[in-house]
């Protein structure tokens, strides 16, 4: 039976902590029978090492609006210690049409402290956020009254159920 022993939580990378263990022999009555035996002990060590993870970000696309876009949502391989939270803490954001690397910055805490480069190596695959060109039909349209001179149409619509973006016009 274990009596007494060291326990750590975070990773001790570079440095061991020594191991203690205390313990008694028992018979199957729960009576200690350990002054029966000359025990011999070799003191351990007991090391964590970190855990690797790697992070891995969402794709996604969008046709252009003139908004900002990101996506927050990704996956992971390895092991994240129980009672360990994973939060996403920066974003990259698109809004002109193109691609970007979809670089989400994370932090893993444990009881809110930052453990996230104390207990893991991490490594990323990065998603790809785009955004396409709008489809726009555009047409010159007025009406004007005769009055002797040259004239144009100065109004452009969109036609056929397409539109530009809010707040932009032709």
């Amino acid at each position: 039976v274990v009596v007494e022993r060291t326990e750590i939580r975070n990773a001790t990378q570079i440095v061991g902590v020594e191991n203690k263990l205390t313990y008694d022999i028992i018979d199957e009555n729960g009576i200690s029978v350990m002054h029966n035996y000359e025990v011999g002990q070799i003191r351990g060590i007991l090391q964590i090492n970190k855990s690797d993870i790697t992070f891995i970000s969402a794709s996604n696309s969008w046709i252009y609006d003139g908004m900002a876009h990101s996506e927050t949502s990704y996956t992971y391989e390895g092991v994240i210690g129980y009672g360990d939270e994973v939060r996403v803490v920066g974003i990259t954001e698109i809004t002109d049409v193109g691609y970007k690397g979809n670089n989400l910055v994370y932090a893993i805490t444990y009881e809110g402290e930052d453990v996230t480069h104390t207990n893991y190596f991490l490594s990323y695959r990065t998603g790809t956020l785009r955004v396409s060109q709008r489809d726009v039909v555009l047409s010159p349209h007025d009406e004007k009254v005769y009055n002797g001179l040259y004239q144009s149409a100065e109004k452009i619509i969109a036609i056929d159920g397409t539109s530009l973006a809010d707040g932009h016009v032709a």
